[in-house]
Parts: structure tokens; C-alpha cells; sequence
């Protein structure tokens, strides 16, 4: 035997697995590895002991027995496009909203679609009927660099999706996926404006391969190619959805001043849309638990042991998600799970079964290049496009919380279920103070609702809080520094049926996501 000294924290590491029911992973589970900054809770159980006090024992405390136990955990990591999203349906309570593609987060019963192969001309698997015609598509994680990357759909069928650029590939990876990012629209769709609300002739999406939208979707509207959007840089950027109609879509919210447009010779417009959406759900009926095991790797107590310490939390459910956005510096996530179980192994004994799979490395989220929107804005405007109500927003922060709490019962040690609260959501900012109607959002009691849009290297996210109540707004006045308002908000239940939305975009038109000196 070789005993080590000490383990250094670099040594270690965190993977989750999502299990089938609380506690309960499926026969053969995927770990795959996250990278932490740091740990919050407590990540093991916390004892609760009781003991025999009686009158008259001495003034000694007695040696109780444990009798239960509590298990917290929690992690800080960096925001990246991908590894975020798997814990996201956990906090939502809500499976994801996807497009078609064939590495789905929400497994069907039967007829998940697959990839098996692709041809020089086409993607090949089973169960595409999903994808359409005059959609574009993005491969990933392919061998060949030529079958990643945007494509447009010219044919689709049950068995093959048929594009260009393509190199044969007998086998893809594991992790090779195809996803459905946008559409072309077939016709010329006008655009008309009434109010704060625009209206674009898209044929309810038919000519976009029948795609899903609903209420509250946000749209990116045109491609780079001067053919793929409206003329003159009118009516391009971002629209969010407020109802789609037999005739097209409602939009109540833009990124642009909106033009009236009749579309004479749009043959070609790129419409983009979320690859994945998350929402909460007003009603329990349609509320999803999702539970997870985090699996914490704590390196070998002796040199000569075939395998690694560990710890395994199960039952792992997600209570509560902390996105921070300070000023000039990465956008970060705190989450922390309320638990059911905590297990260990020792380097003799060999890991849980199943596969690990490397973490996310795609590049990080900052808030100086890579936030290309940030607007509160109120319900009363004039215009879809709304104006600021405050300078620029200096930090803030997203927290979401389900307010869950374990469960004890007769004959359990630890959590026998998790119990889910309310959805609660609070987004506070600072912002550069300039003008004083943004102390009327307040005292006032005016309804409001704020959305950040962060993009980097061809895609992005949404935050989407539609209905706010802004419960404090307090100017800061500091000796040599500018005005400042600080705001504390609560989403509340909107039109859309959700207090707060996350939209994921896979891929995104470069013009989306670059960083635009004159801002």
C-alpha cells in the first residue's frame, strides 16, 4: 500500500446521469462530465441524530443515534451553449420543445428518429418523417467536416434527408446529431404593421415544412445572403410570437423598426428558429419532473487501487438555477438540487456502470461582446420595437426557484419523495439611470416584461420574462460615479402561459451574432 498525503481538488471530477424515476437509473447509464468552478451545499448527508435527555442524567451531552439525514448539492459553472440545456427541463418542470432532429432530449415511446449513415447526397437513418423540405438543417458532431454545419433540406423522406456538400460517412458518432434551425419561406410573405403588432404572411409555416411555432417562440428573421431577407436592412432581427394565425404569424415584439413590406420577389426569406425551447407550465397536469445522479470522482486514497473514490448523489432534483451577468465578465450559473440519497465507493470497488462522455469546451458567454439585447420594456407601447427605459444595464441576475423540499417517511432514511413548490422567478438588474419614468414602472404599478438576447459564433440563447412586476426601482447616487436604478422583479403567469422561457438556437445567421462596435 501507498497512501497519498493529500488529493489536489484538480484531481477530481463531476458527471451526471438523468434517471428513469427518482433514485433509479436506466439500465445502461450515460454519465457525462460537467466542469465546475466550484461546489455549493453540501454534497453529502447532513445527520440528523437523536438522543435520551432525561431529568436528572448530569449536565454531559449523551451520544445520540442517527435517525435521518439530509442531502443537498449544487455546482458554479461557466454558461456554454450545450451542457447547460440537459438540467434545464429539470428546473422547468417542462420537457424541452424541440425541432426535428435526430438526438432527441424527450425520447418517444416509439419511433425516435435516427442516424445510421450518410450518402454524397443525403443524411440516412429511420423515423425522419419529422423533417420537411425548405427547412435548414445543421449537422453536428460528425467525423467529416463536411456533413457538419448548415444545410437546406431539398427533399425529405422516412428514411433519408437529402442535401448537398455531403462525404460519405458508413458510421457517425455516437454524439452526431441533425437539427432542424430554421426554414425558407416557399411564397413572397408580406409584412404589415398595426400598432404594436406586426403581421407576416407566412401560410400558417406550410411552406416552412408544417414547423411547430407557438405563442411566445422567438423568430430571427433573415439570413446573411442579401437575397434571404428584406430589402434595405428593414424588418430584419429578431420577433416574438404572439399568435399564428391561418394566414400567417403575430409578432408583438421586435429588435427592429418595423416596415410595412409587400414582399414582391421575397422568394427566398430565412426565418430562424429555436432548436430547443424550455418554459414552465401553468398547470400540474402538464408539469414533467426530471431527476438526476451526480456522480463526484475524489481520486485514489492509495496509489495502488484500481479505481477512483466517489461519491453518487441520487434523486438528485433540481430546486433552483442562478444565472448571473456581471459587468465585463463570463456569464455564470449556480444550481443546486434537493436529494434523495448519498452513496460511496472506495478505490477498491469498481464505479457505477455505465459510460462517461466528455463535457461541453464550446466557447464561453461573456457580457461584453456577447449580449446583443437587454430590454425592459413596457406593455403599453406604441411600437413593437420598444424603446429603453433606462441606459445601458450594468449587471443582473436570473433566479428560478421550485422550492422543493424533501419528503420523510416511516422506514426511509433520507428522502422518500422530493416535494415541488411553487415556480417562482426573479430577474434583478442595475442599469444606468436616465430618465425618471423608470421610477413610474414601480410606484406606478405598470406592467413591464424584459428579454436578453446572448449570441456568439452562430448561436445563442433567449431569456424571456414577458410579465414583470417591478416591486423596487431606486436611483443610487454615489459620490464620482453616474446615476444608477436598481430593480428587483418577479415574472408572474403571461399570455403565453409561462412565467419565464430559455430558447436555445443552434445555429444562427452570422449576422445574428456579431459583435457590433457602435453599440
Amino acid at each position: 500500500m501507498v497512501a497519498v498525503r493529500n488529493i489536489p481538488s484538480d484531481c477530481t471530477s463531476l458527471s451526471y446521469a438523468k434517471e428513469e424515476s427518482i433514485t433509479k437509473l436506466p439500465a445502461s447509464p450515460e454519465f457525462k462530465l460537467l466542469a465546475p468552478n466550484s461546489y455549493s451545499g453540501d454534497f453529502a448527508a447532513v445527520v440528523e441524530y437523536m438522543t435520551s435527555n432525561p431529568i436528572g442524567s448530569g449536565r454531559s451531552t449523551k451520544k445520540g443515534i442517527p435517525v435521518n439525514f439530509t442531502v443537498t448539492a449544487g455546482f458554479e459553472a461557466d454558461i456554454r451553449q450545450d451542457w447547460v440545456q440537459p438540467f434545464l427541463p429539470g428546473f422547468f418542470f417542462n420537457f424541452a420543445i424541440e425541432t426535428p432532429n435526430t438526438n432527441t432530449f424527450n425520447p418517444k415511446a416509439t419511433g425516435n428518429a435516427t442516424l445510421a449513415s450518410v450518402s454524397g447526397t443525403a443524411y440516412v437513418g429511420t423515423n425522419l418523417s419529422d423533417f420537411k423540405a425548405n427547412t435548414i438543417v445543421v449537422g453536428r458532431g460528425f467525423s467529416t467536416s463536411g456533413n457538419n454545419g448548415v444545410k437546406t433540406l431539398s427533399a425529405a423522406s422516412a428514411t433519408s434527408l437529402t442535401t448537398t456538400g455531403l462525404t460519405a460517412e458508413a458510421s457517425p458518432p455516437k454524439t452526431a446529431n441533425v437539427e432542424t434551425c430554421g426554414f425558407i419561406a416557399q411564397t413572397a410573405p408580406s409584412l404589415t404593421v398595426s400598432g404594436n403588432e406586426i403581421t407576416i404572411a407566412l401560410d400558417k409555416l406550410k411552406s416552412g415544412g408544417d414547423l411547430e411555432l407557438q405563442p411566445g417562440t422567438f423568430i430571427y428573421i433573415g439570413g446573411d445572403g442579401d437575397s434571404t431577407k428584406y430589402s434595405s436592412g428593414q424588418n430584419n432581427g429578431w420577433a416574438r410570437i404572439k399568435r399564428v394565425t391561418t394566414t400567417g404569424v403575430v409578432c408583438d415584439l421586435t429588435t427592429f423598426t418595423p416596415t410595412a413590406n409587400a414582399g414582391t420577389g421575397l422568394s427566398t426569406l430565412q426565418v430562424y428558429i429555436p432548436t430547443r425551447l424550455y418554459k414552465d407550465h401553468i398547470t400540474c397536469d402538464n408539469s414533467r419532473r426530471t431527476s438526476y445522479q451526480l456522480e463526484r470522482r475524489l481520486g485514489k486514497a492509495d496509489t495502488t487501487d484500481a479505481h477512483e473514490q466517489s461519491q453518487l448523489i441520487t434523486g438528485a432534483v433540481p430546486n433552483q438555477i442562478d444565472i448571473t451577468m456581471p459587468n465585463s465578465d463570463k456569464i455564470m450559473t449556480t444550481m443546486t438540487f434537493v436529494c434523495a440519497r448519498s452513496l460511496r465507493r472506495t478505490g477498491a470497488q469498481a464505479p457505477w456502470s455505465g459510460t462517461r462522455t466528455a463535457y461541453d469546451r464550446t466557447t464561453l458567454y461573456n457580457t461584453t461582446t456577447d449580449l446583443k439585447y437587454a430590454v425592459i420594456y413596457r406593455h403599453d407601447r406604441p411600437t413593437a420595437n420598444p424603446t429603453d427605459i433606462f441606459g445601458k444595464i450594468e449587471s443582473g441576475s436570473l433566479v428560478i426557484n421550485n422550492n422543493c423540499a424533501p419528503i420523510p417517511v416511516w422506514g426511509v432514511r433520507g428522502a422518500y419523495d422530493v416535494n415541488v413548490g411553487k415556480f417562482n422567478v426573479n430577474c434583478d438588474v442595475e442599469a444606468l439611470f436616465v430618465n425618471v419614468e423608470s421610477l413610474n414602472l414601480s410606484e406606478e404599478a405598470i406592467d413591464a416584461g424584459i428579454f436578453i438576447v446572448v449570441g456568439r459564433g452562430n448561436s445563442g440563447f433567449i431569456i424571456d420574462i414577458p410579465l414583470l412586476t417591478i416591486k423596487t426601482s431606486a436611483v443610487n447616487a454615489a459620490t464620482n460615479e453616474p446615476l444608477k436604478v436598481s430593480l428587483t422583479n418577479e415574472g408572474n403567469e403571461s399570455i403565453f402561459g409561462y412565467a419565464c422561457s430559455m430558447q436555445y438556437f443552434d445555429y444562427l445567421p452570422t449576422e445574428a451574432t456579431a459583435y457590433d462596435e457602435a453599440s
